[in-house]
């Protein structure tokens, strides 16, 4: 046999390089860390010819290194990769026409940035990756190995806590990835779904769902359905439906993913072992005795598989935690959070959600144990750094509260630590945050607005909210781009977003400046309960009801008490029956009687929302004011039947109404005339909007047939409804725009700052009803379309934020008036917050399509009734029982016809 070289030689040792490499590629990192090792001394004695090989060992070994756990020596090893790139680089004069040059010195950047990241030293990740994307944006082009440079940033920002600028920082590499790789590229699905997860954790989850379906869709076409690759995403799809509480879903692409895996990675492998964690969660609802043997198997192959701690271990612990305390097994859920709050201690900040979040869920537990090793002082501690953290963001209606799981997680076991003390009063101040709702939030920024009397910084305050605004509708126009990878729109649309983000920093910071005080004002912990109860009349209860954990609670507020009652059952039984009765209540498309009212469901929601233990709370109460949460959002308590006499509904008892938060003083009104009458805007939808002819008495006021605006119905008796509206408030003046005179470009250029009151008998569309419209809208006449600049007959809820209103009330007489801003997201994000966040004091919305005849009749009804003296929740309430004893309308005494209107405000 002819021998080239003798063995030991570095040619032989660059062959065995090689041969390393494919036992990194088939999974045995050990076997190729030894390999790498043995070719490295080789190497090291070969001289200067054989630098670059050497190199090359050195990134492979520590790529393996990170894989063991051997961060430290992967660290050095990249660290003197890099210090022997920058030699090559600055030796050069123009080294920038050295593209391999400048692309080693980018990927020894990368590389040390890796390492950095698993020691949790984030800050010199970030800052080198950074390097590296600097360097490839310098290239022309940048190398398709950039990619990899581009998505990694996000992750971290991710990992740093900076969620918001990970999120800025994946959209901009959705663009450079589709820029540097050829479209639907299957490494731009891993980018996507990295940007699903960060929407997911902040709660975005509609966003969050629609990137990563397209990841999936990306990885199944290139990969197959039953790929590694598809499986990954299929296990980000469940971990979106396990934050929407879609259990049965999420266990499906859970399921699905770990039988891909078990074949691809095999029994045991981390991937496999993460799809059963998915599993395991899925079980928490219905069954936690498996949920939690489930997870502590996980628990246990994590271990096995890792030779020392990393990410994936700690979050199995903490869901492990997260059962265990479900289940009130407080010693085990104890002994698993010390063991793992000092490995996560040492990879997050501080000051970290990460780090705030698993001290609130000791504190709970120790709460719970009783053991002596929990203070109050320690609660309250931490209560103050989680409502410090969103202090400033607070000062826009876009972000105010922080929707993050993670925030979420905190309040929740604080709550229910301060039950245990037995701590009413912070309780409720829990409880408040955890209440928080768009509408609430539009109203707080109201009140702050009224708070600042220097008028520049009040239209400072008013240009940052302005801005948080459209930033909001940037995000979602983004979104939709991302979808169609249109690389131009994509980038304009980002520096939008980048230029807008800019400016809310820069005036935030302004009004912290000029106005000292502003931090006072922003406190989270609110107005204290006694101020909360003076602002309350004696006939008064409110009520809100949240879920933590699987358990129900009610927190009821009244002149003279506060009470927290625990609720016998689970939200996802609360949200079953809901689902009963809202489909019960669905009109016919094109008229028709409705089908049987679900009396039963609704007779058992009653049931469990005022038990026993709250009728003393309701007891000589005559108004029912509910605040806005995440649960049964999107149905109206007037419909709920109390158990005795049979038949009768909750309205029948009480007037009820949706107060955005807790307090706020009520204002009754007064029959008036002359010069103290209101003013009045009123909108009539009569006008022709299509060809289709609908019975009168059938006309609903929403899109009925998926075909868009060719779908909506004349509405002859909308005019009418907003004279006779005018006529029962005695307007002193009342500017009514019907027929062709009912465009937006009309009502936009009326003095709407002096207007009382705002009625609109009209179509309501929600997201996507129609094609191109990705956000609520009510409909005007659309004569004007291509003759006046913006206006498209559409007036949605991001223009209804620009207006100025100072309005007492504004009727909102269309269909589903109450829908959020995008399918899955809460009630009264949509038309609803924007009209209170223009500044109106109070709303009548509806919840579902509404006759048009039963519209009409509820309306003039209600603000007939108001004129008399009535509160408009009494108003509202004899409008509703007058409706059901009329003869003349049929079906009036159906829920479906005399329910769908809720009123919402002071």
């Amino acid at each position: 046999m002819l021998t080239i070289y003798p063995d030991p030689h570095p040619e032989i040792s660059v062959i065995e390089m090689h041969i390393a490499e494919t036992y990194f590629y088939v999974g045995n990192i050990t076997k190729a860390a030894a390999a790498f090792e043995d070719q490295i001394a080789i190497i090291e004695q070969a001289g200067p010819d054989y630098t670059s090989d050497l190199m090359g060992l050195y990134n492979n070994v520590g790529v393996a290194y990170n894989y063991l756990s051997r961060h430290e020596d992967a660290r050095k090893n990249a660290q003197l990769v890099l210090n022997y790139r920058k030699a090559e680089f600055d030796a050069l004069a123009d080294p920038f026409n050295q593209v391999a040059v400048v692309s080693e010195l980018a990927t020894a950047f990368n590389n040390l940035a890796a390492s950095d990241m698993e020691l949790a030293l984030y800050d010199s990740a970030i800052f080198n990756i950074g390097e590296a994307i600097q360097l490839a944006d310098k290239m022309s082009p940048p190398p398709p190995t950039a990619a990899l440079w581009y998505a990694n940033l996000p992750v971290y920002l991710r990992k740093a806590g900076r969620d918001q600028e990970a999120i800025v920082a994946a959209r901009k590499a959705a663009i450079k990835i589709e820029m540097l790789l050829p479209k639907d590229h299957p490494f731009g699905a891993n980018n996507l779904s990295n940007l699903g997860a960060l929407l997911t954790e902040k709660g975005k989850l509609n966003e969050a769902e629609r990137v990563t379906r397209k990841a999936l869709r990306i990885a199944s076409a290139a990969h197959g359905r039953k790929s590694e690759q598809a499986a990954a995403f299929q296990l980000s799809m469940a971990q979106i439906l396990l934050s929407r509480g879609q259990h049965e879903p999420a266990r499906q692409f859970a399921e699905a993913a770990r039988a891909t895996l078990e074949d691809t990675s095999g029994a045991g492998s981390d991937k496999e072992v993460l799809a059963r964690q998915k599993i395991a969660s899925s079980f928490a609802s219905e069954d936690l005795s498996i949920a939690i043997a489930l997870q502590s198997i996980v628990v246990t192959d994590f271990k096995k598989s890792n030779s020392g701690e990393n990410r994936e271990l700690i979050v199995a612990r903490e869901l492990l935690a997260d059962h265990l305390i479900q289940a009130e097994r407080y010693k085990e859920a104890k002994a698993v959070i010390t063991e793992n709050y000092s490995y996560k201690s040492r990879l997050y900040a501080q000051t970290s959600v990460e780090i705030l979040l698993a001290k609130s869920r000791e504190i709970y537990v120790d709460a719970a144990l009783k053991d002596g090793s929990f203070t109050q002082d320690r609660l309250l501690a931490l209560l103050g750094d989680v409502e410090t953290k969103n202090l400033v963001s607070s000062i826009s209606a876009a972000s105010l509260n922080s929707n993050s799981i993670y925030i979420k997680k905190i309040y929740g076991y604080l709550f229910m630590a301060s039950l245990i003390a037995e701590n009413d009063e912070v309780s409720f101040r829990i409880a408040q945050h955890m209440l928080s709702s768009a509408a609430g939030n539009a109203v707080t920024i109201n009140q702050l607005r009224d708070s600042i009397s220097k008028p520049s910084s009040r239209e400072l305050l008013i240009e940052i909210q302005d801005l948080a605004e459209d930033k909001v509708s940037a995000e979602r126009t983004y979104s939709d781009l991302m979808l169609a990878a249109e690389e131009d729109p994509l980038k304009k649309q980002q520096t939008l977003i980048d230029r807008l983000e800019a400016d809310i920093a820069a005036k935030t910071s302004a009004l912290f400046d000029i106005e000292d005080s502003l931090s006072t004002r922003l406190s989270a912990a609110g107005k204290p309960v006694r101020a909360l109860q003076n602002e309350l009349d004696d006939n008064v209860v409110q009520i809100g009801y949240l879920s933590f954990q699987d358990r129900l609670y009610a927190i009821s507020l009244t002149s003279n008490q506060v009470t927290i009652t625990a609720l016998d059952g689970r939200a996802l039984d609360l949200n079953a029956l809901s689902d009963r009765v809202r489909a019960s209540v669905t009109l016919p498309r094109f008229g028709g009687t409705p089908a049987p009212f679900d009396g039963q469901a609704s007779q058992s929601l009653y049931g469990m929302l005022f038990p026993t233990a709250m009728q003393s709370v309701l007891a000589g109460k005559t108004t029912l004011e509910i605040i806005p949460s995440a649960i049964l959002d999107d149905l109206p308590f007037t419909l709920l039947q109390t158990d005795e006499p049979e038949g009768e509904y909750l309205i029948d008892r009480m007037a009820i109404s949706i107060s955005p938060k807790f307090g706020g003083k009520r204002i009754r009104s007064k029959k008036v005339t002359g010069q103290d009458a209101p003013s009045m805007n009123g909108v009539s939808g009569d006008f022709d909007v299509t060809d289709l002819t609908v019975a009168d008495m059938a006309a609903s006021r929403s899109v009925s047939d998926g075909q868009g605006i060719k779908s909506l119905p004349a509405l002859p008796g909308a005019k009418n409804e907003i004279y006779k509206i005018a006529e029962a408030l005695n307007a002193k003046k009342a500017i009514l725009l019907s027929g062709v005179d009912s465009t937006e470009t009309k009502f936009k250029r009326l003095d709407l700052d002096t207007v009382d009151i705002f009625a609109f008998a009209t179509h309501g569309v929600m997201t996507d009803e129609i094609e191109g419209l990705d956000e609520p809208a009510l409909v005007f006449n659309r004569s004007n379309i291509g003759l006046e600049a913006k206006d498209d007959g559409f007036l949605t809820s991001s223009e209804i934020t620009k207006l100025n209103l100072n309005a007492d009330w504004v009727i909102l007489s269309a269909c589903n008036t109450a829908a959020p801003n995008e399918t899955g997201a809460a009630s009264y994000e949509g038309l609803t917050r924007a009209f209170l966040y223009a500044g109106a004091d109070s709303l009548l919305v509806s919840h579902w399509p509404v006759r048009d005849d039963a519209a009409a009749f509820l309306t003039v009804n209600t603000v007939q009734n108001a004129q008399t003296g009535m509160s408009k929740a009494e108003a509202l309430q004899k409008a509703i029982l007058d409706l059901r004893r009329n003869k003349d309308i049929p079906d009036a005494n159906h829920p479906a016809i005399w329910a769908p209107f809720v009123l919402i405000g002071n």
